[in-house]
């Protein structure tokens, strides 16, 4: 029989409070009893040594004892080479066993054992008037506290550091347990519910509403159960849309297979469209309708190539890695605007230009910028049916080249501003949606970026590519 989540959240809450417990108290405990070491025995010393060393009290056997008694621990003076005592408040043979313990070559010690009694040592210089703390000390002074006498008291200070790690532990494994009892209740409880209807008919409209009931615990776990209640109800609308997508996607199959094939016959209709217009002005003739059939087949065949890169083939532009090359904005802008220039007469459409003369020439696709141009510039005019002014601007901007295509249109509807570069999103009668999605994809694949400001008074699309 497995255990029960109460039983195992309140194992691990004890558990975790005891550890964190024991370790802190222990790391508490060693940090105090240091602590109460240096105080009792290096505090003493040192203190001490300067008291005598600032009021120049007789080294004598009597003050040593005097001494002794204040700080409650033996007292010894020696010359700083350790060859002799000066004072002491210990009997003449604890003295000599002393001097042997120091006296040996080496570090001092911080522990002797004296007539078997163990102490604790500490030593701290006394520098004479004319020597000073630069100098070198005259005399050296060791503070011997009984061993018994740390330890009662590093004893008695760790015991009150335990009863209080104690307290804290059984405090949190208390706070542990009405934790896990509270939070367990709402999570059995769907459990139990989720199981029920696990082992039910299998409606998966039964899971919806399990929430209900689950009124008690944290407001946390309750809201989680409701989350779980909207997930499933998303999940179905997911399994819909997944649906759906799947749809589109064979739809999107069969279109790129169809705009593949459709853009064959249209390579033998403009090639032979062009020799039959060579042939017209080979012999002084024009038709104005054979330019009109070769434009048309542009537009067209420029529609299929952004079918084609939408829908995942190769021969999208947006798909293929830019083929960079020095080229100048401005130059780009204006071979659009001299195709563009019968329609913006026809649409009573002023151009106005304003070109940086120091722009440099920048690495891009010419082709592929061309293309970007040429989709503002077309969704500027449709803006402005009225007729307005159509302004191109390239100029540089820090470390970019920064193009402007301004109109004076109506500006972008609230509805579609969050829209506007996402595919099929247009406001365009019998407009597609794709050129701005292509276009701005087309700018990323160069390293730039592409964004749009819209009033009432109309609107600027404008991207910005890096200079090098």
């Amino acid at each position: 029989m497995g255990i029960s989540i109460v039983v195992r959240t309140v194992l691990c809450m004890v558990l975790l409070a005891a550890g964190v417990g024991v370790a802190v108290g222990y790391l508490a405990s060693r940090a105090a009893q240091s602590q109460i070491e240096r105080r009792l025995v290096e505090d003493v010393a040192a203190n001490t040594a300067r008291v005598i060393a600032q009021q120049k009290y007789p080294l004598t056997d009597d003050y040593c004892c005097k001494i002794s008694q204040l700080v409650g621990a033996e007292v010894v003076l020696s010359a700083e080479d350790r060859k002799r005592l000066q004072a002491s408040s210990m009997s003449v043979s604890q003295s000599d066993e002393f001097l042997k313990a120091i006296g040996r070559p080496g570090d001092l010690p911080t522990g002797v054992v004296i007539e078997d009694k163990p102490f604790r040592v500490a030593a701290a210089p006394i520098f004479n008037s004319s020597g000073g703390p630069s100098g070198r000390p005259a005399y050296r002074l060791f503070v011997l506290v009984a061993q018994a006498k740390v330890d009662e008291a590093r004893n008695r200070i760790a015991s009150s550091i335990w009863i209080i790690t104690l307290g804290a532990v059984l405090a949190a494994a208390v706070v542990g347990l009405v934790i896990s009892v509270t939070m367990s209740y709402p999570i059995r409880k769907l459990a139990r519910r989720i199981h029920a209807i696990s082992v039910s008919a299998g409606q998966a409209q039964g899971l919806r509403g399990i929430w209900t009931g689950i009124r008690h615990g944290p407001p946390e776990v309750v809201r989680l159960a409701r989350a779980f209640d909207e997930l499933l109800t998303r999940l179905d609308t997911a399994r819909t849309q997944l649906a759906l997508s799947a749809r589109l996607a064979a739809i999107g199959q069969l279109t790129a297979t169809v705009a593949h094939e459709l853009r064959n016959p249209l390579s033998g209709m403009k090639m032979n469209a062009k020799v039959l217009a060579d042939e017209l002005a080979k012999r002084g003739l024009a038709d104005q309708s054979l330019d009109f059939i070769l434009r048309e087949i542009d537009r067209m065949d420029q529609q299929l190539t952004n079918m084609l890169g939408l829908s995942g083939g190769s021969a999208g532009p947006q798909n293929a890695p830019p083929d960079k090359k020095p080229a100048r904005l401005a130059a780009l802008a204006d071979s659009v605007l001299d195709l563009l220039a019968p329609r913006c007469k026809a649409a009573k459409v002023r151009i106005e230009k304003s070109y940086d003369p120091h722009l440099p020439d920048i690495p891009l696709d010419a082709e592929q910028i061309r293309q970007v141009i040429l989709n503002l510039a077309i969704n500027a005019l449709d803006a402005m049916a009225a007729g307005g002014i159509l302004t191109v601007v390239a100029r540089k901007a820090a470390a970019a080249a920064r193009f402007e295509i301004k109109d004076t249109g109506a500006g972008v509807n609230e509805a579609s501003r969050d829209k506007v570069f996402e595919p099929f999103v247009t406001t365009k009668p019998g407009g597609t949606g794709l050129g701005l999605h292509i276009s701005r994809r087309i700018i990323l694949s160069h390293g730039g970026k592409m964004d749009f400001a819209s009033s009432p008074a109309g609107c600027i699309f404008w991207f910005e590519l890096p200079l090098a």
